[in-house]
């Protein structure tokens, strides 16, 4: 069997203490997964405003999230069902007389969606006639069980965890749902192209596909005058029996539900745990790298300071020895200019005694030609006397 598109429906629902019969719609999603790129390309995604009871219970809040605010400004059931099917033909889905286009099939996480949720929302909503497109869906909760063998049908956080897969989004969020099955979905794909067989799908009224509706949607119903009076009483009949069945199976369904629940928060309260000790370990490894990171700028910062306190060292070295060149080229220029000094002095020194050399040597010569010149006036002299005589 050759289908191209999965149609990833879910649907949440009114529920809490009282609500057992007439349970409405209150969120409707399909997510669109392609088989042949294995992508999730389109959704669809509204809230609706339920009818019957239109005050949402604490305990459907604290299940969902879905605020009564979201569902009070909604459209009903009817109105999001007809721009669901606008939406099918927009993305050539389906024709507007509701053939296939595309190679297409639902596929559900359990059967409430559409025999349950749907059926009854259908009832409510006073659709005489199912949508075609709405026959036939494709169980994939049913479908692992089964094929495991196992013996109990395992809650959508079990299975997202049994193919290491981790929660994406609000659990109950109906949006979120479609998302995280068609995630496995997507992972089964990847290994094994994902077939299945026209034996793996369920009837939306029974668990055997025994029933063959005409093809009718609500668009062409709004055009059309239907004869629905001549089939009113078969319609009740059967609506009858159908209702007397669904409460016949309302409270196993409610019972399988709860303890659905109650697993689904115990593996959510798991995983939070996981989850936290998981980010304690990694804000512990964050710390970590924090005090290796600062111990390394600790360190660089010890050897810049190191390598400055060396060049200081250096510097002040280097000046030292400058200073101390500087000082034996002082000292050698001193001595330089003593001896200069000294030589200059005794140059003058030698000069002062050869000028009192030259001045004895003048004044001896003086005296000599004295004593001569005295000496010879003396001659003279006698000389003269001598003549007197």
């Amino acid at each position: 069997m050759e289908i191209d598109y999965f149609l990833v429906l879910d649907l949440e629902a009114t529920c809490g203490p009282g609500i057992y019969e007439n349970v409405e719609i209150i969120q409707f999603s399909v997510v669109v997964l392609n088989l042949k790129n294995n992508l999730i390309e389109n959704k669809f995604d509204s809230y609706i405003k339920p009818i019957i009871h239109p005050k949402l219970t604490h305990f459907c809040y604290k299940l969902t999230k879905i605020t009564q605010k979201q569902v009070d400004n909604s459209q009903i059931f009817k109105e999001v069902l007809i721009k669901f099917e606008k939406w099918m033909i927009e993305n050539e889905f389906i024709k507007k007389d509701g053939t296939k286009i595309k190679k297409f099939h639902f596929l559900t996480f359990g059967p409430d969606d559409f025999r349950k949720f749907l059926l009854t929302q259908l009832k409510i909503s006073q659709i005489k006639s199912i949508p075609s497109y709405f026959n036939y869906f494709f169980d994939f909760q049913k479908y692992f069980k089964f094929k495991n063998q196992e013996k109990q049908s395992r809650g959508l956080s079990n299975l997202l965890t049994y193919y290491g897969l981790d929660f994406i989004g609000q659990a109950h969020n109906s949006l979120y749902d479609c998302i995280n099955t068609a995630r496995i979905i997507q992972k089964l794909n990847n290994e094994i192209p994902f077939k299945i067989t026209e034996n793996d799908l369920d009837s939306i009224f029974s668990k055997t596909k025994n029933s063959k509706s005409k093809k009718t949607n609500l668009i062409e119903n709004q055009n059309q005058n239907q004869n629905q009076n001549q089939n009113q009483n078969q319609n009740k009949i059967q609506n009858q029996n159908q209702i007397q069945i669904q409460n016949q199976n309302q409270n196993q369904n409610q019972i399988q539900n709860q303890n659905q629940i109650q697993n689904e928060n115990k593996i959510q309260n798991q995983n939070q745990i996981q989850n936290q000790n998981q980010i304690q370990n990694e804000n512990k490894i964050q710390n970590q790298n924090q005090n290796q990171i600062q111990n390394q700028i600790q360190i660089q910062n010890e050897n810049k300071i190191q390598n400055q306190n060396q060049n200081q060292i250096q510097n002040q070295n280097q000046n030292q020895n400058q200073n101390k060149i500087q000082n034996q080229n002082q000292n050698q220029n001193q001595i330089q200019n003593q001896i200069q000094i000294q030589n200059q002095i005794q140059i003058q020194n030698q000069n002062q005694n050869q000028n009192q050399n030259q001045n004895q040597n003048q004044n001896q010569n003086q005296n000599q030609n004295q004593n001569q010149n005295q000496n010879k006036t003396e001659e003279i002299q006698n000389e003269t006397q001598n003549q007197n005589y």
